[in-house]
Order: C-alpha cells, then structure tokens, then sequence
C-alpha cells in the first residue's frame, strides 16, 4: 500500500522509552515525557507548570478529596521557550500515512484516540470509552504495524513499549471523533527539534526560581485547597463513628486518595531533582506521601474487608489531622 513511499519499510527513532517513575496529570504528559527526552530537553519545565490542589468532591452525597491542577503557561509557550516545534492537525485525512511519513522524518507523534476501539487494551476494548493519547516512534510496512508507547490498563501508572496495527490505529483514531471530539482541539502533533535555540536554553533560567515564581502566583488558590483538606479532614473523622455510612462513601475517596498520591509521586520527582533528595522540602514531601499512603490503606482495608476496626480508622483520622499543618509547613519552606 505505501510501496510509493520512498522512504524505509521499517523504522523506529531509538532513544524513545516510557518514563514509568510517576504519573503527572493525563496520559498526554506521559507521551510528551518521553518525547522531550529524545530531543535532549527537561521535563521540569512542564512539572512546574502545573501546581496540584486539594479540591472536596461531593458525589451522589458521598465526600471525596481530589487533586485540581492549576497551569500557569500553555503547553505550546513551554515547548516553544524549550526549542521544541510542534506541528498540529485538528484532523488527519490518512492517519496511517501521516504517521509513517513524520516518522521518516524523525519525528515523533501524538495522536488522541478511543480504548474502545483498541485491541490491545483489554480493559476498555469494545467495553468502554476512553479518551487518551498514544506516542508513535517507529513503523514496520511489511508487519503494518507501528510501535508505540501505551499504559498497561487505566489503573496503572506502567506505560510499555508495544506494536499496534494499523488497522487499530485507525478504528480508535476515528473512533475519538465520534466519542470526544471538540471543535478546534488538535488530534494529531508531530514534534521536532526547532532551528533555533529555546529561550530557556539561551537564558539559563533557573527552573527552582520559576517553580517558586508560580507557587507564589497561585498561593491563594493553594490556602483555598489547605481550607479543602482541613474541612475533608474533619468530615472524614465524623463519618469514620459510622460504619454504614463510610461503607458508602469509602469507595470514592478511596479514588481520591489514589489521585492525590499519584499527583504526589510527581510531585517528590520535581522537588527530589530540584532541592535533592536531602533536602528539608523532600523530607517534608515523603513525609505527607507517605501518610496519605497509610490513609488510603487503612481505609481501603476496611472497605474490601467489610470489617469495621474503629481503632484503626481513628488512626486515618488522626493521619488526616497531622497531613493538614505538615502541608502549610511544606509550603511555606518552599516558596522561601
């Protein structure tokens, strides 16, 4: 079919692996990670764009406590000043062709797609819809199959290396059309070195400067996330005196939890690379981490069990107490 195509049969841009130590954010940033790193770029310019806040949920009556990111910059600003040039089609009249030709160029892509239209997600294939972003880095015309990178299933923060049809790249790129499209977003992003150098190449920015720029621009929104927390806190140590009633509830903020401890794990990436991993602010960090982590498991060993151990529960809540006053410290430690 692309025997005309004077290009390689089979081709993969080397050097492109799934960065699996964090999950920040959506899936886009997962295949944008990887991307940045083949072109020789740092990724801490897009960690520190985007700053995690507490937010109370309220579903169907049940509270929850979830992670709201707040972005400072858009995401074309970032990898311009990075030297990173992006070229973006709201559609691909031949996705197959445009992919295979970006590629021959040395390009790697992004493209937005549908599990549900998937093969290779078992989880959601032909069960459920679902918004994502795949990274293509490599083609084979006589298997007719691209590489890429895709997460194991959506509870996991593992991406792999993978091959995908042709044909699936197709039904599930077509197949965001009918399920999630919005006029004007863009569905298909080749990427590549820009011929000039990014104006934070040339300026030398401190990137624990601008980190600390942008939490002092949204410090009002992270005390209205501290005042979340508080008031999640003490509704959580009120319902854990009810057992049927946290039964209900239980499941939602054990979702929540997951949520913010994902958003925490990037989080003590960013502050380990710009801090150290000896400094008070990661200490702190680990510190927060690793009592959400406690929470969530005391809490989901009582929902999966159906045993009510109030001791342990109290526990939770007295976890929930000390996270609130430890994060204002860690705060204020780091804006300086």
């Amino acid at each position: 079919m692309y025997d005309n195509y004077k290009i390689p049969d089979i081709k993969r841009l080397d050097n492109i692996k799934p960065l699996n130590s964090f999950f920040y954010y959506s899936c886009f940033n997962c295949a944008l990670f990887p991307v940045l790193i083949y072109f020789d770029k740092s990724i801490l310019p897009v960690l520190i764009n985007g700053i995690p806040l507490y937010r109370l949920g309220d579903k169907c009556g049940n509270i929850s406590l979830f992670t709201e990111f707040d972005f400072i910059r858009d995401m074309k600003e970032i990898l311009d000043d990075l030297g990173v040039s992006v070229e973006a089609k709201e559609i691909s009249k031949d996705i197959v062709k445009d992919i295979i030709d970006s590629i021959a160029e040395d390009k790697p892509v992004i493209i937005s797609v549908d599990c549900f239209y998937s093969s290779l997600r078992k989880d959601l294939y032909n069960k459920e819809h679902l918004r994502h972003s795949l990274l293509i880095f490599g083609y084979d015309q006589t298997k007719g199959t691209f590489k890429i990178i895709e997460q194991e299933n959506r509870d996991t923060i593992i991406f792999n290396e993978i091959d995908i049809s042709f044909e699936d790249i197709v039904n599930s790129y077509k197949g965001f059309f009918e399920s999630f499209f919005v006029e004007g977003e863009k569905t298909y992003l080749s990427f590549s070195a820009a011929s000039e150098p990014g104006k934070e190449a040339a300026a030398g920015y401190s990137y624990t400067d601008l980190y600390r720029n942008n939490l002092r621009l949204l410090q009002k929104n992270i005390a209205g996330g501290f005042e979340s927390l508080k008031s999640f806190s003490e509704s959580f140590n009120r319902l854990i005196e009810d057992s049927d009633r946290l039964q209900e509830g239980s499941l939602d903020m054990i979702n929540g939890f997951n949520d913010i401890i994902k958003a925490k794990n990037a989080e003590r990436y960013l502050v380990e690379e710009l801090f150290g991993t000896a400094s008070e602010e990661a200490r702190l960090l680990k510190d927060i981490t690793d009592k959400w982590n406690a929470v969530r498991l005391k809490l989901a060993k009582f929902y999966y069990s159906g045993v009510y151990r109030a001791g342990s529960l109290q526990e939770a809540g007295v976890l929930l107490n000390e996270i609130v006053p430890l994060g204002k410290k860690y705060f204020e430690i780091l804006i300086g």
